[in-house]
């Protein structure tokens, strides 16, 4: 293949990554499959939140990997939202967009309080409080090999679950509904359309503020490897891909985006050959 072809393929690659995400004000997507393999913290704005850097946060051809086991709490990392190119809070509802592949769930146990994964800020540098929560627990009980989902909007209110029950080692996208100052956080689960209010039954489920204060601002994204107690130990989980806008979004996951660059790939290179 010539120069020119191979940039050919590369341009067509480029657009079929960048179509993931209907259109919208998007304050960052990363699809850490792409990233250079090693530490998070560094590549794209990522930064370590807080002091602890233990067990740093790995990223490769599987995303952020977050391993299971984990008794302490160990390194977390945050990005900040861009807006206009400024680093700022937002203060209007925000839509989190999270491919994830979950690896392994604590057992659920009586009274769980089950440690998150992915989390948004108040503040920026991942300051303020962590809200908008999202973790899982296992669902073996019910239905063999399966976790759901578990979703809290600060640190005070219950924990809610959702009732459809995901396979592990399968990747799924959620999409966050952080309701700006609101009492309550939506969570999508593998939407088709934009028409949110459409979708019921196991698709959604709603965790409520409850007396606490309601989140004011967001302003930025935390990947967490945080672990409750030694019983109730982390998740473990593959961050693919995460996604914060400020418009409702139909996410399309990576592995449909790769069978696209691949058949565009093939027909440029058929052309090339004629």
């Amino acid at each position: 293949m010539t120069i020119k072809s191979k940039s050919l393929a590369w341009s067509a690659l480029v657009t079929l990554l960048g179509v993931g995400v209907s259109q919208g004000a998007i304050y960052f997507d990363d699809n850490f499959t792409l990233f250079q393999a090693g530490n998070l913290v560094t590549k794209s704005n990522w930064a370590q939140y807080s002091g602890v850097s233990s067990q740093p946060l790995q990223v490769g051809s599987s995303g952020v990997v977050i391993p299971d086991g984990q008794t302490a709490n160990n390194q977390d990392a945050y990005k900040n939202l861009l807006a206009n190119g400024t680093v700022s809070t937002v203060t209007k509802t925000l839509y989190a967009s999270i491919e994830f592949t979950l690896k392994g769930a604590p057992i659920a146990n009586g009274v769980v309080n089950p440690a998150p994964f992915v989390m948004l800020s108040t503040g920026v540098g991942g300051g303020g409080f962590q809200d908008y929560r999202i973790a899982a627990i296992d669902n073996n009980a019910n239905v063999s090999g399966t976790y759901v989902l578990a979703a809290q909007m600060s640190s005070s209110p219950v924990w809610a679950y959702a009732t459809r029950p995901l396979s592990y080692n399968e990747s799924h996208w959620i999409v966050v509904q952080a309701d700006a100052a609101g009492g309550s956080m939506e969570v999508y689960i593998d939407p088709t359309t934009t028409d949110y209010g459409s979708i019921t039954g196991d698709g959604v489920f709603t965790a409520l503020i409850g007396g606490a204060t309601a989140p004011q601002t967001i302003g930025a994204a935390v990947i967490s490897q945080n672990a409750n107690t030694s019983t109730l130990k982390n998740d473990a989980v593959n961050v693919e891909r995460l996604v914060l806008s400020d418009t409702p979004v139909v996410p399309e996951p990576n592995s449909l985006v790769l069978v696209g660059v691949g058949s565009v790939f093939l027909v440029l290179l058929a052309r090339r050959r004629k």
